[in-house]
């Protein structure tokens, strides 16, 4: 009956995480990441999270702050703070724009040395919230914001609310930062995307410039408003992926080539699961788990703790990953 009648087993209450929330955290004795939302006020037309996570419900500056500061007392120091669109942060809060006071509250928390916001949403991203990034002295300088796409038409029908000029006057103003890092990601083959607009899309990833890009498949979702969209033949919406795939492999590996020679802090992850005798390792400003890793070949016979902060010079790029020589511990 349920599938007949098409209804939801969802409990329609919004559950979100607080500061009194059991938490194991596995894998990092740094790095832990922080829900500040739960659901999202957006109305794209190929996402299915508002219908079964609902509208946005964000949490007080003050849980978050707590569950921060616990978490420093234990010795975590770098913190990734999520939700769905997390540029609205606070808005059902009556903040006008909600990130600027997170990084204003958690730069206060004694013990935190990093942090990275994820999922900007374009037309929720102000100005303002860009510039407060790029002076944080604890927030690292990275944007991952999804575009989606490029093209006017085809963000008009994905229901963006931005268009191709808003979008890239934003992402130049994050590139215009020092020492800026850029990750978004695009949707191939969307109802409406004709050869001429893909073709844009890929000129436009092409030449930006972004340290890294994901790129998904389109999926038609049954409770989407593109659900009864034309759609596009599965084959050419894989051509099209496949397309963009090579694109930001191409884009990835200039942006580890400009960080040859460069001396910058690294947080050593572990044993690299490339050899035993390799080191994992990543730029505190990298994204844990998402952005790559950094392998150390010759550690300078420093004493290596895993999770502590090290100087280190990039030496080379072996295949696709970057090598580096420890120089001292930070």
């Amino acid at each position: 009956r349920l599938i007949a009648e098409k209804r939801s087993t969802f409990s329609p209450e919004v559950y979100l995480a607080n500061e009194n929330s059991p938490r194991m955290i596995t894998g990092s004795n740094y790095h832990a990441y922080i829900k500040i939302a739960e659901g999202c006020n957006q109305q794209c037309s190929f996402c299915a999270i508002p219908s079964f996570k609902g509208k946005l419900h964000s949490r007080s500056l003050e849980s978050i702050a707590k569950e921060v500061g616990r978490l420093a007392d234990r010795g975590f120091y770098d913190f990734s703070f999520i939700s769905q669109d997390s540029s609205s942060y606070g808005r059902d809060m009556g903040l006008d724009d909600g990130l600027i006071d997170l990084i204003q509250t958690v730069e206060k928390i004694d013990g935190v040395k990093s942090a990275r916001i994820l999922y900007l949403y374009p037309s929720t991203t102000t100005f303002d919230l860009i510039d407060r990034i790029a002076e944080s002295e604890i927030f690292q300088t990275y944007y991952d914001m999804p575009i989606q796409h490029i093209d006017d038409a085809i963000l008009k029908t994905m229901r963006r609310g931005f268009g191709e000029a808003k979008t890239i006057e934003l992402l130049e103003h994050m590139k215009s930062k020092a020492d800026a890092f850029i990750r978004t990601s695009v949707i191939a083959g969307h109802p409406g995307e004709t050869e001429e607009s893909f073709s844009k899309l890929c000129d436009f990833m092409e030449d930006f410039g972004f340290d890294r890009f994901n790129t998904f498949h389109y999926s038609n979702e049954e409770t989407t408003a593109a659900y009864t969209m034309e759609q596009i033949p599965q084959e050419i919406i894989d051509e099209r992926a496949a397309i963009l795939g090579e694109i930001a492999e191409r884009s990835t590996m200039a942006s580890l080539q400009k960080m040859i020679g460069k001396t910058i802090p690294l947080v050593i992850d572990g044993e690299s699961d490339e050899h035993e005798y390799l080191l994992s390792a990543r730029p505190p400003q990298w994204a844990v788990e998402i952005d790559g890793e950094i392998l150390i070949n010759d550690t300078n016979d420093l004493s290596i703790e895993y999770g502590k902060i090290y100087e280190a010079k990039i030496t080379e790029l072996a295949g696709e990953k970057l090598l580096a020589t420890l120089i001292s511990e930070q």
